[in-house]
């Protein structure tokens, strides 16, 4: 595994990022972003445009909105929650209750390491070769 070197946080490094958007464009209440920006000004921009490359775009209140939509519906659905319930519990059941793998573990090259026949991680193995 490689190791991965992180630059810290300057004005420098944030002047070299650039606009989140087109510098043709701009919101009414914003200012462009000119080289007389102060540093809270551009990480409040960085922070703005990792935000929306995190969630392409859409406002993060937008998302924790739905989100508490369909827990509101959830909430009063109890067929629902009982559905939901009994389906994770089969998935449970069937990992736990899995047939041993009919592919040779062995001849893996993946599983050639002596733990893999120890417990937790030879259920491990058998449920990933199981599927």
């Amino acid at each position: 595994m490689t190791e991965s070197t992180t630059t810290p946080l300057t004005s420098h490094a944030m002047a070299s990022i650039g606009p989140a958007w087109p510098s043709s464009t701009h919101c009414a209440n914003e200012q462009p972003a000119s080289s007389t920006a102060t540093t809270s000004d551009q990480l409040d921009r960085l922070v703005r445009a990792t935000v929306a490359a995190a969630t392409g775009g859409v406002s993060p209140a937008t998302l924790w909105l739905a989100g508490l939509d369909w827990a509101a519906h959830l909430v009063v659905s109890p067929g629902k929650q009982y559905g939901l319930i009994l389906q994770g519990l089969r998935y449970v059941q069937d990992a736990l209750t899995a047939a041993p793998s009919v592919h040779d573990a062995q001849a893996d090259p993946r599983f050639r390491d002596a733990d893999w026949q120890r417990w937790p991680f030879r259920w491990l193995r058998d449920t990933f070769l199981g599927l």
